[in-house]
């Protein structure tokens, strides 16, 4: 009977034999962002900007990340390419794995987002990170960790500004290479990408200037602007309008002339400095004395007062030849041409109608307050001096510098696009994401001036921090190889009855000498 027993009791003995005296414990997966707050900062319309975002691994064990998705993916995205193992086996990468690490040498993976707005404003999302950390509170019906990052993003449409914002390049040759400089000047602020330039009008204008350029806000980007006159140098105009890759690219176009006179201010055409030009009735244009106007000199076969007569008696100054109201004597210094006498209006045309000796001034052609700038190249206000491109600007409520924004710089004016200046209470103006109002978001910012750090509607501390992550310590055990794990109930009564049985046993005889 025993020797029919004892195989089973050995083998449950043996078994029992076989637990270790130690626990396992399995490390520990732990996966951190280094900000809850993710900025892609101030981006062009139709623009892309890449962001870089590392995962890091800082627990022991090691960590494999399953997924990472936006909720907006019409102006997010996740870059392809970041999955770098087949998890499931199916000929595809699914998934990344990272080296364990630890708070002071984490490991790290990177991720490539992507932020393509569409349209100007304010834009955030969030992104979901899926892995295997053993520690987040937040998990998936899988029972996966997920941990959430907001994403924000501003985006504005590029502006660009020829400055002067028209070339005149008088009179020319026809079959020559003639070049001006002109400066394209970003009047927004956001970087302005040229792809292209188009030529609308006269092709006798190129740029001579490669393709792509771009301008950071604030500067100024430099282009060489070409006219090759044809045959017989013909009137030509033209006007040069950027391309960019926004779709709706605030683009002030470049005027061009060449070979021009009329409505032209270019010196050239008034090669003897009377006022005059060729086309404007300037019949001697070699000799100052003789222009319309001029008092006609007796007896030397020349008209002096180009009216299409010579040497015309002195009476007729007193005569109103051309039925305007006015003589020459009253002033008329063209009494050929109605439309020109003292107090006509002054059109563009290369001719002083209202006889003030200035051709074209007040028009937009001309510099009328000698700030070297007429209202064609950017000056904003040409009976003033003080304001024009480039000009200082001061805390007055004008324009000083021309570029469209008033006091910059100062405490009225709201200085980084957000809808409200010092005056109004921004706490920081030169951060966009925060001023009067603005949304409170998870950042260590009073986003919002209001005294409070990252407090949600209801005033609760961290309350902007609503999304963000629990942690709690999570020891699991393993059984690996033989560790301590209880016995099987059979395994127990086995134990218990060899236990009472070898109590009753007789001790074993001594063998015989």
């Amino acid at each position: 009977m025993m020797n029919r027993r004892f195989p089973v009791v050995v083998g449950a003995l043996a078994w029992s034999a076989c637990a270790s005296d130690y626990d396992v414990t399995e490390q520990a997966r732990r996966l951190e962002t280094e900000s809850l707050t993710v900025d892609a900062g101030l981006v062009a319309v139709g623009e892309r900007a890449v962001i870089p975002l590392f995962l890091a691994s800082t627990g022991p064990g090691r960590l494999t990340v399953w997924d990472v998705a936006v909720e907006d993916d019409a102006r997010w995205e996740v870059r392809s390419g970041w999955a770098t193992e087949d998890t499931d086996e199916d000929g595809a990468p699914d998934a990344v794995v990272v080296d364990g690490g630890s708070a002071e040498a984490p490991s790290f993976a990177l991720v490539e987002l992507v932020f393509k707005p569409d349209a100007e404003g304010i834009f955030r999302t969030v992104l979901t990170v899926t892995s295997n950390d053993t520690e987040v509170t937040d998990r998936t019906d899988d029972d996966q960790g997920l941990w959430r990052v907001v994403l924000r993003g501003r985006a504005r449409f590029p502006c660009g500004a020829f400055v002067p914002g028209l070339v005149d390049y008088g009179p020319r040759p026809p079959g020559g290479f003639f070049a001006a400089p002109v400066a394209i000047e970003n009047c927004g602020p956001v970087p302005l990408t040229i792809s292209n330039f188009t030529v609308e009008g006269d092709t006798s204008f190129t740029v001579a200037t490669a393709t792509p350029l771009t301008v950071l806000p604030g500067e100024v980007g430099d282009i060489e602007v070409a006219f090759e006159p044809g045959g017989g140098a013909p009137p030509a105009a033209a006007r040069i309008l950027p391309v960019s890759a926004s779709p709706d690219f605030n683009a002030v176009g470049l005027g061009l002339r060449g070979n021009t006179c009329a409505g032209s201010a270019h010196p050239a055409w008034d090669a003897d400095g009377d006022g005059f030009t060729v086309c404007a009735g300037d019949c001697a244009a070699d000799d100052a004395s003789i222009r319309p106007g001029a008092a006609e000199r007796p007896a030397n076969g020349i008209d002096d007062n180009c009216d299409g007569q010579v040497d015309e008696a002195p009476d007729d100054l007193a005569d109103d030849a051309d039925g305007d109201g006015l003589t020459e004597e009253q002033g008329d210094c063209h009494d050929g041409a109605p439309e020109i006498r003292p107090g006509a209006p002054e059109t563009l045309d290369g001719r002083d109608e209202d006889c003030d000796g200035v051709a074209d001034d007040g028009t937009a052609a001309t510099d009328d307050d000698g700030d070297g700038f007429s209202e064609e190249q950017g000056d904003c206000d040409d009976a003033l001096a003080a304001r024009a491109p480039g000009t200082a600007e001061a805390d007055n409520g004008e324009d000083d510098d021309c570029d469209g924004v008033v006091d910059e710089g100062g405490p009225a004016a709201d200085d980084d696009g957000d809808s409200s200046s010092e005056d109004d209470g921004d706490c920081d103006d030169g951060d966009p994401w925060v001023g009067v109002g603005a949304v409170e978001d998870c950042d260590d910012v009073d986003n919002d001036c209001d005294g409070a750090v990252d407090e949600g509607e209801d005033d609760a501390p961290g309350g902007a921090c609503a999304f963000r992550v629990e942690r709690e310590a999570a020891q699991v055990s393993a059984a690996k190889g033989c560790a301590h794990a209880p016995l099987p109930v059979a395994a127990v009564a086995i134990l218990g009855g060899l236990g009472a049985l070898l109590r009753r046993r007789r001790p074993c005889p001594t063998p015989a000498a």
